[in-house]
């Protein structure tokens, strides 16, 4: 072994097979247990029972092998002047700060105490471990390193202060009212020096016949307190903020993009195809479990010449090769890793299920007993979770549903394509109700809003309080009372129908029979609600001759623009 590469131990083999870097051993007896339960939960009433689910064969090992992220430095340097003094490492000009910072870009990879505290951060900070890293750029903010050089302001020779350029450091200027005289015109004669008196011409009163006064801005001081730096003669010097000096600074930022390998040829292409895409999820989700190898090196330099980092791992991964028989139909699948999940799973459901989700296509296409159908597609447990789904959420919430409840052995456009056959089947159930909904629903709006307004009802209200805000809610609580009726009416036939069809399956399931989706016909109820309610306020005008003020308000300036 080459001094540069990392102890490592030999991977136990308990007597089995191995190579150099890999070896496989005994697997827990409950795994295979674990994994067949997964498969029977699947198919589990969906048309057999899930014991009927035979176990022919199975092959388990779990896996140890070895693994290696490489962390290549990438260096950075961010430079920037600022204002003032900034921490960092102070070097005596920004040529010394160049030169150290290529100091650091040589040697950073060969300090022991870096390459220990980058494995630590990699392997104890982040859920991944590092694991299965590759061009996936690493940020390593606890090695950027920041120098400084400070510079004195040269605009105000490191004061912080400037000469003002409005007042040229005197701190007042002249007077904008009278330029710098101390008088002003009198306002009271013109600068005449008389006035019209009642027995002829007189003295101006105000200005002593002199014809000026004493400027009102100045006082006859002719100047005035500089408005831009207040009688100081300086201002803050705008290059430095104030702060006399500049900084110089430099920020090396060190980040590390790694690159992933592992003893690919001593692993099952089925098993090392899951590995390579799970890629980091592999350790990050539990389906495996790594242990980093840690070499003792100095801490002030070790004696290492590489350009990057490695961090070697010991991984354990129990997998297993599980066949299996549904009916006379042999099926092959893949246990992986800790969490016994299953991969190269056939597609059991679309198989058990192809019958009656062609039924089911037939209910939503309204062939048939809708009702008989729907009935018997309810008797599958993913159809008539996806019957529950359908009539409870929208299309994409309901599939989703079905799919978390679900989430193997069926293809997704399948669980699409009964979602939509579930809900087309639940309004071709409820489609006449729902006409007769709608028609009740506008009867109901029509008595509340015609016997309120066209019946003046109304009228009562406004000798009782005069407050516009007052009969302002009121006619709005008529219009959504009027509304929520006509909804609830429509529902509950809805309902009704749904109950009738439904009943059976949603009792078996302990459910309660949903509240069904208006549809197209409550969206017609929605927006009709509005004009009703409007052709029956303006009943009221023709007939009473006044209606609600606001709408008063509205029909007058409609009026007026046509």
């Amino acid at each position: 072994m080459s001094e540069d590469e990392p102890d490592i131990p030999s991977p136990q083999t308990h007597g089995m097979a191995n190579t150099a870097s890999t070896a496989v051993s005994d697997i827990d007896p409950e795994f295979e247990k674990i994994g067949l339960q997964k498969i029977r939960a699947i198919v589990d009433g969906n048309g057999m029972r899930g014991e009927d689910v035979k176990a022919d064969f199975f092959e388990g090992v779990t896996l140890q092998y070895l693994a290696t992220t490489k962390l290549t430095f990438h260096f950075k340097t961010q430079e920037r002047v600022e204002a003032g003094k900034k921490p960092g490492k102070q070097l005596a000009s920004p040529q010394a700060i160049r030169e150290e910072i290529a100091k650091q870009e040589q040697k950073i990879t060969h300090r022991g105490d870096v390459v220990a505290r980058v494995q630590k951060y990699i392997a104890e900070e982040r859920k991944d471990m590092g694991y299965g890293l590759d061009g996936q750029m690493v940020k390593l903010p606890f090695l950027y390193t920041d120098y400084v050089y400070y510079e004195p302001c040269k605009n105000c020779k490191a004061k912080g202060q400037v000469m003002c350029q409005r007042c040229h450091g005197q701190g007042f200027e002249m007077c904008p009212e009278c330029h710098g005289q101390g008088l002003e015109i009198c306002n009271q004669c013109n600068g005449t020096q008389f006035i019209q008196g009642p027995n002829g011409r007189i003295q101006c009163p105000k200005c002593q016949g002199r014809g000026k006064t004493s400027c009102r801005l100045c006082h006859e001081r002719r100047k005035i307190q500089c408005r831009i730096c207040k009688t100081k003669g300086t201002t803050q010097c705008t290059i430095c903020n104030g702060h006399a000096w500049n900084t110089h600074f430099y920020r090396l930022e060190i980040d590390a993009m790694p690159s992933f390998d592992y003893d690919r040829e001593n692993v099952k292409q089925r098993v090392g195809d899951i590995i390579e895409k799970l890629g980091p999820d592999l350790i990050k989700q539990g389906h495996a479990k790594a242990t980093v190898i840690y070499k003792e090196q100095n801490e002030k330099q070790s004696g290492d010449k590489r350009d990057f980092i490695a961090i070697p791992y010991v991984v354990h991964l129990p997998y297993g090769e599980i066949r299996y028989k549904i009916g006379e139909a042999t099926h092959n699948t893949l246990i992986f890793g800790y969490n016994t999940r299953l991969y190269y799973l056939p597609d059991l459901l679309d198989k058990l299920l192809k019958t009656p989700i062609t039924r089911l296509q037939e209910a939503g296409e309204g062939r048939g007993n809708v009702a008989e159908k729907i009935h018997k597609c309810a008797q599958y447990r993913t159809l008539r979770e996806a019957i529950i789904a359908a009539s409870r959420y929208p299309l994409k919430k309901a599939a989703k549903q079905i799919k978390a409840q679900n989430p193997q052995g069926i293809r997704n456009d399948t669980i699409k394509r009964i979602t939509i056959s579930a809900d087309r089947a639940l309004k071709n159930i409820t489609r006449k109700p729902r006409q007769q909904g709608f028609y009740l629903g506008l009867i109901l709006m029509t008595g509340l809003y015609a016997g309120y307004y066209a019946g003046g009802l109304f009228t009562h209200l406004a000798p009782q309080n005069n407050a516009a805000l007052i009969h302002l809610a009121a006619d709005a609580a008529i219009f959504a009372t009027g509304l929520i009726m006509a909804i609830y009416g429509l529902k509950l036939l809805s309902r009704r129908a749904m109950r009738a069809a439904l009943g059976d399956i949603l009792s078996s399931d302990n459910k309660s029979i949903p509240m069904p989706k208006l549809g197209k016909i409550g969206q017609r109820l929605i927006y009709g609600a509005p004009l009703l309610y409007g052709i029956m306020i303006e009943a009221a005008v023709h007939i009473h001759g006044t209606a609600p003020w606001w709408y008063m308000q509205a029909r007058g300036i409609i009026l007026n623009l046509l």
